[in-house]
Formats: C-alpha cells, sequence, structure tokens
C-alpha cells in the first residue's frame, strides 16, 4: 500500500478511534467521490481486512455504472469468499482479462479456483519459478558484489553486507564459512589500523566518503583552523598530532590541506614513512598524477630496504601513469607485480580494469 494512503489511514484512524467508524468514513468517500484506480485499491484492501467485506460489493455496483477499471482482485477475493463457483467460461474471460491488465495483478497467486482450473495452476507456478529466479539473480548480484568488496579490501562493507546475506538467506551454508574467514581478516585490519602498521598497497585503498560540493565548501571552510593546528604542534615536537590531523582531513577528502598538513612534519623517524606514504595517497586522489611519479621515485630511494616498498611503490606508480593516460605502460607494471605476488587481489583488479575486463 503507498505510504500516502497508509498516512491517510492512519489520519482517520487517530481521529476517529475505530476501525469501523473509519470504513464507513472510508465506503461514504468511495461513493460519493471518484478516486483512481490506486486508492480504490488501498481503501478496498482495509475495508476488507476491517470486517466490512459485504459492503464492498456496492461500491462494485456502482463502479460498475461508470464503466470505469475496477480494483480486480479484490473483486476475485471477494466473489470467492461469497461461495461463487465459476464456470469454464468465466475462468477463459479471468484470464482474457488478466492479461490485458495494465497493471500486473495478483492474480497468479490467487489460489480459491486453482483447484478447478489448470491454467491458473500454471500461472502460479510460473510466477513463483519467475520469483525463484529473480531472487536467486539478486543473490548472485550480490555475491560478486561481495567478491568485489573483498578484492578491493573493503573491509567493513563486505562485513556488512555479509551480514545481510546471512540473515536473509539462513539457509546458505556457504556464507558462514565466508562470514569466518572475514572475522580473521576483519580482526587483523582493526589491529593494524591501531597500530598503524598499515601496509603500503593496503594505504593505497581506503575508501572515500563522496562528499558533495556544498559539502566539500563547508569543510574547506574550516579546514583552515586544522591547518593552523598543525603548525602549532609541529612546532611543539607534537609529530603524532600532526599526522592525525592530516589523517582527519584525507578522510574528509580535503586532500591538499592534508598535504600541506604533512609537510609540517620534518625528517621524525617514528613518522616520516607513514607520512609519505600518505601524501603520495593524497597526490593521487587529488589526480596530481605527475607529483605522484615524482613521490614514488623518491619513496623507491628512501625506503629500498623495506621488501615491501617495490610492491607499494611499483603499484601506485601504475595508478599514477593510468590516470596520464598511459594505460599500457601501466598495465606492464602490474603484471610485474601479479607475476611475482598472484595473491595481491588490488593488482589483479586494476590489471583487469586496464585490460577492459569486468571484475569477476
Amino acid at each position: 500500500m503507498s505510504e500516502v494512503f497508509e498516512r491517510a489511514i492512519r489520519d482517520m484512524l487517530l481521529d476517529e478511534g475505530n476501525s469501523d467508524r473509519v470504513a464507513d468514513n472510508l465506503l461514504h468517500r468511495l461513493r460519493a467521490e471518484s478516486p483512481g484506480l490506486k486508492q480504490r485499491q488501498a481503501f478496498l484492501a482495509f475495508i476488507i481486512n476491517s470486517g466490512n467485506a459485504e459492503f464492498a460489493m456496492e461500491l462494485y455496483q456502482l463502479w460498475f455504472a461508470e464503466k470505469r477499471r475496477i480494483p480486480f482482485y479484490p473483486y476475485c477475493y471477494l466473489l470467492a469468499q461469497s461461495g461463487f463457483q465459476p464456470r469454464p467460461e468465466f475462468f477463459k474471460q479471468l484470464i482474457a482479462a488478466h492479461s490485458a491488465a495494465e497493471d500486473s495483478s495478483p492474480i497468479e497467486y490467487f489460489s480459491a479456483w486453482e483447484a478447478s482450473c489448470d491454467e491458473l495452476r500454471q500461472m502460479k507456478k510460473q510466477y513463483y519459478d519467475a520469483q525463484k529466479a529473480d531472487a536467486r539473480h539478486h543473490y548472485q548480484q550480490q555475491l560478486s558484489k561481495l567478491e568485489y568488496l573483498k578484492i578491493h579490501r573493503m573491509i567493513d562493507e563486505e562485513r556488512s553486507l555479509l551480514e545481510q546475506l546471512m540473515f536473509a538467506y539462513p539457509d546458505e551454508t556457504g556464507l558462514r564459512k565466508q562470514y569466518d574467514d572475514l572475522q580473521s581478516r576483519w580482526a587483523d585490519a582493526v589491529i593494524a589500523r591501531r597500530s598503524g602498521t598499515n601496509k603500503p598497497e593496503q594505504a593505497l585503498e581506503r575508501i572515500d566518503l563522496n562528499l558533495t560540493a556544498l559539502e566539500l565548501k563547508t569543510l574547506s571552510a574550516v579546514c583552515d583552523g586544522w591547518l593552523a593546528a598543525a603548525r602549532d604542534f609541529a612546532a611543539k615536537s607534537q609529530i603524532n598530532m600532526v599526522y592525525f590531523l592530516a589523517v582527519g582531513l584525507y578522510m574528509l577528502e580535503l586532500y591538499n590541506p592534508a598535504i600541506e598538513a604533512l609537510r609540517q612534519i620534518e625528517k621524525d623517524p617514528n613518522w616520516q614513512h607513514a607520512a609519505d606514504w600518505l601524501t603520495l595517497e593524497c597526490l593521487l586522489k587529488s589526480r596530481r598524477f605527475a607529483e605522484a611519479l615524482d613521490a614514488v621515485t623518491t619513496i623507491e630511494k628512501q625506503y629500498a630496504d623495506d621488501p615491501e616498498t617495490s610492491f607499494g611503490a611499483t603499484y601506485a606508480r601504475a595508478l599514477a601513469l593510468e590516470g596520464l593516460g598511459q594505460k599500457a605502460a601501466a598495465a606492464e607494471l602490474v603484471q610485474s607485480i601479479v607475476q611475482v605476488r598472484p595473491s595481491y587481489r588490488s593488482a589483479q583488479a586494476l590489471l583487469r580494469r586496464l585490460m577492459g575486463r569486468s571484475t569477476p
């Protein structure tokens, strides 16, 4: 039932305080006025469910005289409730009327007469088969979405969707296995976030808030205060607070102010590594791809002793080249990552995108 009609009935119930009086009110309105088909359907449903079905037949007598479309399914329901036993000719006309209807009616699952009509039984079976096929298709779509979230390490979104699927499809045992695996990965992600030990490639896969232009404008108006605070913390050698402010600006999609805040971090050995990677990510997010390539070169030299640097830097360089339109060169770089580390799912996804293939 439409929310508009639900509110109309709710308001009448509040005013009248009794469903019988509301039904009388609706019957009066339906006799005196000439509402549309959807209004008739909604109000008839209330009248029938409130125990006033016998009065509804009077309305149909009025509507037949108007020679306008009527709520078809409630009429069949009322006929069945009255004990009417249709003849074959009636079924023929019923099915023809259903086929010609502009709006779909629930006659497919009308069971009062199906024992007397093979075609009604067949229609019901086709209806339920179609419903099952739609449900299965929707389930497969959700599984594809789940795999996409997993590939891109969007673990919070993956967890939320998986919990929804487990609730909607409790008999799917495979979902429980996926959830047990997810719990382990989710715990690792939480620990990594809190300890600040994310691998370089993980830092390049965080999720944007996708803020509107108005929201960005509002946030830009207050970020000056954040930058002033970052300078104050830097002057007091509280580098950790400078970094946290930069992370906050990044999460608000204020990438350029985040870069400016990160510049307040002098060569502090405890924070420079994280600051360099976050600066690189901000350059990529703000589409400053040429500067990102320079930052990648600096990171490769600065952290050459870290075995993870090669993978993270190559992945970042490929993203920058893609942004500059050099997809062939980017694909070649990503291919080198995949050959050495096949489990690098983000690289696999990026390679498929660069090659023009859809994510499975």
